[in-house]
């Protein structure tokens, strides 16, 4: 999914990860094969360094990230819950089942996760991930957070104050309030990607296609390379029932990120 919203990733796991692997070999210095083990491996190589070490739970959150990295949510979020009872009060341990779920497309559960780090953690940035799930959500306690950001005392989070009722009202389809939200928000910050994808989409939705372009193009004059732009500049065009344009802006995501799924598949359908 190509929204990239709130991408704050777990933590720096390749260190711990890194660390194992050294004492495991330390542990095992008969095996000399130095090629990569497969997840399974690893996974039972943690699962035992675990046993040795049950209260560990750097090693448990090793091992919660290489689940995820293999694509097995479902042992991820059973180790993460694990985890959690070692230390049920530690926030930054309910934000990575929080970031679990939601990569596992479980809304719900995700936003319980993250209320309950919001809970036992005052960090802003907790609030500004729940205010954009929120308002992604058409949960109105998404203006509730956005207020509780913009009085804080150091306008640090002036932006994201005015981003996330943005885009909530874009989401419940008053983009009439959303889209000077949004260009207040690019005024506080210029490069605000978020908000230039956002307020394109926006446009796009409300049947504006020329002024999402000249979104767009702004974006991509931020970031070159960003693909979400060309993959909705390609959709705009399309819209304008201009096919030249908008194959070269699907050609031109995908070029960046062969791995673009919907610029592929909106090259294939507007080329069948």
């Amino acid at each position: 999914m190509h929204i990239n919203l709130f991408m704050r990733r777990i933590i720096p796991f390749l260190v711990i990860a890194v660390a194992l692997l050294m004492a495991s070999c330390n542990d095992n210095d008969s095996n000399t094969d130095d090629t990569v083990q497969p997840a399974g491996n690893i996974q039972q190589e943690l699962k035992d360094q675990i046993k040795k070490y049950p209260d560990s739970i750097l090693l448990r959150e090793t091992l919660i990230q290489n689940y995820r990295d293999s694509g097995d949510y479902d042992a991820a979020i059973a180790e993460a819950k694990t985890t959690i009872t070692k230390d049920s009060l530690n926030g930054v341990l309910w934000e990575h089942l929080f970031w679990l779920y939601y990569e596992d497309q479980d809304t719900a559960n995700a936003i319980a996760s993250l209320e309950k780090a919001v809970s036992l953690n005052s960090d802003p940035q907790y609030y500004v991930t729940l205010g954009s799930v929120y308002a992604q959500t058409k949960n109105p306690s998404a203006l509730i957070i956005a207020a509780k950001l913009a009085a804080e005392p150091t306008g640090a989070y002036k932006k994201e104050s005015l981003f996330i009722p943005a885009l909530y009202y874009s989401k419940i389809g008053e983009g009439e309030k959303a889209i000077p939200l949004f260009d207040q928000s690019l005024e506080v910050e210029y490069t605000y990607l978020d908000a230039y994808r956002e307020e394109s989409i926006c446009l796009y939705n409300m049947g504006r296609y020329q002024d999402a372009i000249k979104k767009l193009e702004k974006a991509t004059s931020v970031k070159s390379d960003y693909t979400v732009a060309y993959y909705w500049l390609g959709r705009c065009y399309e819209k304008l029932n201009d096919k030249k344009q908008a194959i070269d802006n699907y050609q031109s995501a995908i070029q960046i990120d062969p791995d673009y799924d919907e610029a592929k598949d909106a090259l294939k359908k507007i080329n069948n």
